[in-house]
């Protein structure tokens, strides 16, 4: 695959390129391009750091993508279909052995639905679209009430307050008191 580029590429790294294009997997790509099976697991990540590399890589990538007419708006439109694809099948549920319809307790027919395809392209939809949804972050948000008892409690115990405007925690002195103490009883001169 030619791909114009500001920086000239080798032909063994435009066919790298072209490769890495198939399944977007940098080892397989540099040995089907020609490099060292032995050394294509660092040289293929390796290539993908290179700036001309990662510049083609990006070029097809786009001219893939205008081509095929595929773009994060495709994407976002297909998922948003198999959610409610798969939240629209519902079916009887069927007993594993004897295959008829099961009921509850109530004697009401049971029903299934694809909740694992759900699932799926929600989380998918979720990571694509910033609904912060699905991050892993901890926020503290701590207000005057919760610093002045945390300092409060500080004080009853006999430790030193933080200073609150710089957020320093004091370093605990407890190990340098029993060193001093232990020399102290040892006869050595804690000078």
């Amino acid at each position: 695959m030619k791909v114009a580029t500001t920086i000239k590429l080798t032909a063994r790294q435009e066919r790298f390129v072209g490769e890495y294009l198939v399944d977007l997997n940098a080892t397989q790509a540099a040995v089907r391009a020609g490099y060292s099976a032995k050394t294509a697991h660092s040289c293929g990540p390796r290539l993908l750091e290179n700036a001309g590399v990662a510049a083609a890589i990006s070029a097809a990538k786009r001219e893939r993508s205008e081509a095929t007419k595929i773009d994060a708006e495709y994407v976002l439109r297909k998922l948003h279909q198999i959610i409610e694809r798969c939240l629209q099948e519902v079916k009887p549920a069927l007993h594993a052995k004897t295959r008829l319809p099961m009921k509850d307790k109530d004697g009401n027919a049971l029903f299934t639905f694809n909740a694992a395809g759900a699932n799926q392209a929600l989380a998918l939809l979720g990571k694509h679209v910033e609904i912060r949804a699905f991050e892993d972050r901890v926020t503290h948000d701590l207000d005057d009430g919760v610093v002045e008892a945390l300092q409060a409690a500080r004080r009853r115990v006999g430790r030193p307050t933080i200073d609150t405007e710089f957020a320093e925690v004091p370093q605990d002195d407890q190990p340098a008191r029993r060193i001093e103490a232990g020399r102290k009883r040892a006869g050595l001169d804690t000078g």
